[in-house]
């Protein structure tokens, strides 16, 4: 069977082969983005090569109900004895807290105005920036006089990016520059963050600074059972005023079209939660991949439609051309058939004259 494709129909599969080309481009590009943000994957670092499932939850305080280390403290005890009640083996888990605010710093050279995060825990763990030069702060150093700036901030103050070692000012205080990192590339934290460059000291320090709480706490914690972490954090804070996310299976199908279904979540929240440049990236991340995939699922249905359409164009012409098999078969059947009769026919005429003839010449006794 040959078909023939008229203007019709390949202006058709043209548009269906574009469909499917743009459907399968918005597919990848949906699921590219949930890679793009590495302070969203510490679940998946952390774990390794662990047989013991992790989830990373994050918790993110009102400005009118910070919370503060000795929070923190009463967290991280409950915490270990619940593990403890769990599961009879020691098991690993991580956490970071942090704070953030507005202050000018000094150089000897020149004075800019950033912000400035106060960090505890593993904060570097969950967000492993690049170093440019020098090495991290952590929570267990002695010396709690130490900053990392990054390297907008370490430009402008003096003009390089290898200066471990030397000193910024903040409030009168001098600080020991420990490293330069290089903030994150993608566009997505870019957009979120403010364009002053940061500063990153302990938070004991920082609350030397300023009288700002904690706003932000991250746990990387084992997952016995589904949703243990998220349920630990959201008792574990008794602060009327917080938004607890499972950052592990926040950009999952299942939650991204919750979103699709119910957009007005992403906008609309009664709770007074400045939220880091992190997180919002995360949410601009949501964001799109909400609408790549409401376009996915109408991509999804018009091939469908499509397809279904296409399908019965293909049984016509399978009827059709199966009609036509069979009606051209039938004539020939009876063009043989009266061929046949006719020879036949022939052939009794032609016994009947030879008959006619045997009994003549037997009757008359002529040859």
């Amino acid at each position: 069977m040959r078909y023939k494709l008229n203007k019709k129909h390949t202006l058709f599969l043209i548009v269906y082969a574009i469909i499917t080309i743009l459907s399968v481009s918005l597919t990848m590009g949906y699921s590219h983005l949930s890679t793009l943000l590495i302070s969203q994957q510490g679940a998946q670092r952390w774990q390794g090569e662990n047989q013991q499932r992790f989830s990373q939850i994050s918790c993110f305080f009102s400005s009118d109900y910070r919370a503060t280390p000795q929070d923190i403290g009463s967290f991280r005890k409950m915490v270990n004895e619940k593990l403890s009640e769990s599961s009879q083996d020691k098991v690993a888990w991580i956490d970071a807290y942090s704070a953030q605010s507005e202050t000018a710093v000094k150089s000897p050279h020149d004075t800019v105005n950033t912000t400035v995060f106060g960090v505890g825990g593993e904060y570097f763990f969950f967000h492993p920036l690049y170093l440019r030069s020098g090495q991290y702060i952590s929570e267990e150093d002695l010396s709690k006089d130490r900053v990392i700036l990054d390297e907008q901030v370490a430009w402008k103050l003096y003009g390089s990016v290898d200066i471990e070692g030397m000193e910024v000012e903040i409030n009168d205080k001098k600080y020991i520059i420990s490293g330069v990192i290089q903030s994150e590339s993608d566009p997505f934290n870019n957009i979120a963050d403010e364009d002053n460059g940061r500063i990153y000291m302990s938070y004991n320090r920082f609350s030397e600074v300023t009288d700002v709480g904690i706003n932000s706490y991250e746990i990387i914690i084992p997952e016995f059972i589904s949703g243990f972490g998220y349920t630990l954090v959201d008792t574990g804070f008794q602060h009327s005023e917080k938004e607890v996310i499972n950052n592990s299976k926040r950009f999952g199908i299942k939650n991204i079209l919750d979103l699709v279904i119910k957009p007005y979540t992403m906008v609309m929240h009664n709770k007074g939660i400045a939220y880091p440049y992190w997180e919002n990236a995360a949410r601009v991340v949501q964001y799109w991949q909400s609408l790549l995939l409401f376009s996915i699922i109408i991509l999804c249905f018009i091939l469908l439609v499509m397809t279904i359409v296409l399908i019965k164009q293909q049984q016509r012409y399978i009827k059709q051309k199966c009609k036509s098999i069979i009606i051209n078969i039938m004539n020939y059947s009876l063009r043989l058939m009266v061929q046949r009769i006719g020879e036949r026919v022939k052939n009794g005429r032609d016994y009947f004259k030879k008959l006619k003839k045997n009994l003549w010449q037997r009757c008359t006794g002529s040859k």
